[in-house]
């Protein structure tokens, strides 16, 4: 089997199991080896998905600001080791707060969507960047900078305002006038206000059934993770980091150094074997995206997809398994779906916990339109799937779930759950 044929086997059992929703490609140096789209763009309207197609892309954005960054320093209008202060006004970090600090998660400022208040207010409501920046900028650091490494989108919201200091232009005209637009990515951009963006592809998430992710007001992520973009367009950026195109090898290479906690600029940093890796995970409201490009062997694979629970680390990584031909197990076929049971119901349904863990628990209820299990997933947020019984023995009765690749095996001692990273838990009945 050629590469080209078992990349296709490997997504073709993800669109038979209806597992993918969304646009991909996987190239090798100059080759696009696949590119695929498969489910809807919009679910209510019905309109599918092609790898045009325009997604939120998350925290992919950071690359793009640590570029930004970059070309700044590289005209003489900023310096990695400057203190924050020396840009912005009103900040409350003393001078130890560098750029570089920021860039790598390495300056301590709290990361304002870990907050108690961003899910349930904040993220609904519009923000200018300096109100946004206000509310976490008089809060203390939470350790002295360079000494930890802790992710925080404070950073990159400070690293936009930055940007639009120096340059005098906002953050998205200068990334449209000295990225976008000399690469050629014409489907790129950062959505303002209530501007309506063709082809952008709806955001969902997943309660029973598919249902719209929560609401977001676009004025908050920008530089951190406000970006929209397609898999075609990733890769003419993938295409461009092995150049000078935009900065000289010598700023390039402070991008994709692996500095002291394994994050470069904008990038994740760490060697897989002999083989150098920078890749980066995006998630917000209703989409995830990843981005892992393999640096020596200029192997790429872009994931994209707007329903919020799909393992895109997981495919990306087999992907490029495949292509640099590594064995990959597909997923698993299933034989077929039973029809449910009295039985099979009647053993099932309950709740099931962790030992000692109150907050992860199962339940799977049976109810007048189908059997469902509830779980809590990312970040401790609880979704709801239906539940489809594939095989009942006297040892156990085996289900799996719609949307994504779970399986719930329960017995006599319990339940054994398998998601869909394979990773594999033991449950009690309670």
């Amino acid at each position: 089997m050629n590469t080209v044929t078992a990349l296709e086997a490997y997504m073709k059992v993800y669109e038979d199991r209806g597992y993918f929703n969304g646009s991909l490609l996987v190239a090798r140096d100059k080759e696009i080896l696949l590119a695929k789209a498969m489910g809807y763009a919009n679910v209510e309207h019905g309109v599918p998905h092609t790898t045009k197609t325009k997604f939120r892309i998350g925290s992919i954005t950071k690359g793009f600001t640590a570029m930004a960054i970059l070309l700044l320093c590289q005209k003489g209008a900023l310096r990695l080791d400057d203190p924050v202060n020396r840009h912005l006004e009103g900040l409350s970090c003393d001078d130890a707060v560098t750029i570089h600090h920021l860039l790598t998660h390495t300056a301590g400022v709290p990361d304002f969507t870990s907050f108690p208040d961003y899910w349930s207010a904040a993220m609904r409501v519009p923000w200018t960047l300096d109100g946004l920046i206000q509310s976490f900028s008089g809060l203390p650091l939470e350790f002295a900078p360079g000494t930890r490494y802790r992710y925080s989108n404070s950073g990159y919201l400070l690293l936009t305002a930055v940007i639009e200091q120096a340059s005098g232009s906002s953050y998205a005209n200068f990334l449209r006038d000295n990225i976008w637009a000399p690469l050629g990515m014409l489907d790129t951009g950062c959505e303002e206000n209530r501007a309506v963006v063709k082809g952008l592809a709806s955001g969902y998430t997943v309660w029973e059934e598919i249902v719209h992710t929560e609401y977001i007001d676009m004025t908050i992520p920008r530089g951190a993770y406000g970006m929209y973009s397609t898999v075609e367009d990733l890769w003419k950026w993938d295409q461009a980091l092995y150049t000078e195109e935009l900065v000289s090898g010598e700023w390039l290479s402070k991008m994709f150094a692996p500095y002291e906690f394994g994050y470069g600029y904008g990038w994740a940093i760490h060697q897989q074997g002999r083989k150098k890796i920078a890749s980066h995970f995006g998630d917000i409201n209703g989409f995830q995206s990843d981005m892992y490009r393999s640096l020596d062997d200029r192997l790429t694979v872009i994931v994209l997809s707007n329903l919020n629970l799909t393992p895109v680390m997981k495919m990306t990584r087999d992907l490029a398994g495949i292509a640099a031909g590594d064995k990959v197990p597909p997923l698993s076929r299933i034989r077929g779906v039973l029809p449910n049971t009295p039985e099979a119901i009647a053993r099932s349904v309950g709740t099931y916990a962790a030992g000692g863990d109150e907050n992860m628990k199962v339940e799977i209820t049976a109810e007048p339109h189908g059997v469902f299990v509830t779980h809590p997933k990312m970040y401790g947020v609880p979704y709801k799937f239906p539940l489809r019984l594939v095989e009942q023995t006297d040892d156990g009765i085996t289900w799996v779930t719609d949307f994504v690749n779970e399986t719930f095996q329960v017995t006599r001692h319990g339940l054994t759950f398998t998601d869909e990273y394979g990773k594999v838990r033991t449950f009690l009945a309670r």
